[in-house]
Order: C-alpha cells, then structure tokens, then sequence
C-alpha cells in the first residue's frame, strides 16, 4: 500500500505507521562463524521512521547458530524461526510468512550492516516509490 499524502488526523497518521514497518530477513545454516558479526552490527543499526523487526530462520544448523540467535534475540526486534529441511529458499518462504510492513530486506547471515543502513533503505523507499518488486544494491561495509 502506497499512500501520496500523510496529511491528516492522528489516528490516519498512526494507521500508516502500522505500514511502514520495514522486515529485515535473513537464514543461516550453520553460521555460527560469521553470525556474531551479523547480529553485533544489526543492534548498532538505527531504527528507521515506522520501524523494523528482523526475522531470522536457523535452516537445520548442527552448529553454534542456534544459540547465537537465541542470544541476540532480547537485544534486537527479532522473530526466530526454524526450518528443518535445508535449502536457502524454503527458510526464507517460511520468514516472509512473518514479514510485516511494507518493505521487505533480504540479507545474508554474513554482512556488517552500516548503522544507517536500515535508515538509507526506508528513505530511498519512500523517495522513489515505484512498481518494483525488488532492488539491491550495496549493503555492507569493510570493517
């Protein structure tokens, strides 16, 4: 849903707001290496107008995954999830059934996000509104 004017009354405002909230999603398969670094950037991240949860999906991991997003569960707006069976698309067709929202961001479980990363996407989504079902671009940074 794509609203031309945010003018109006309090309640209006607040009823679009429900449908700004940006979902960050990503799965991890045995992560447990690089997933620290992940989660550590994402709590450093800062929230975007209407704000944003993560949902992140353990694909069958056997190794230290499973505790690691356990961990950062209470310090960042994280949906955990699990899928048993392997394979990157089935875990991520089980988070977009969680995604709120009106911008969706797909990500690896092995990129540093910027801390204005969240920010940037919810500002180029608002100022470029177009038919578009997906962009990409650059979303980590050399740390």
């Amino acid at each position: 849903m794509r609203v031309l004017s945010r003018s109006g009354r309090a309640g209006f405002e607040r009823f679009l707001w429900l449908f700004s909230v940006l979902t960050v999603m990503f799965a991890s398969r045995n992560g447990g290496s690089v997933l620290e670094r992940t989660l550590a950037s994402m709590v450093e991240a800062h929230e975007p107008a209407g704000g944003w949860k993560l949902v992140a999906v353990d694909n069958g991991s056997t190794d230290a995954t499973p505790e690691i997003l356990r961990r950062y569960a209470a310090r960042l707006p994280m949906t955990l999830l699990e899928e048993p069976e392997s394979g990157k698309n089935r875990a991520l067709n089980r988070a977009l059934a969680h995604a709120q929202g009106d911008l969706f961001v797909f990500c690896d479980d092995d990129v540093v996000v910027a801390p204005d990363w969240l920010v940037r996407w919810r500002q180029v989504a608002d100022e470029h509104p177009v038919p578009a079902d997906a962009a990409d671009g650059p979303i980590c940074q050399d740390v």
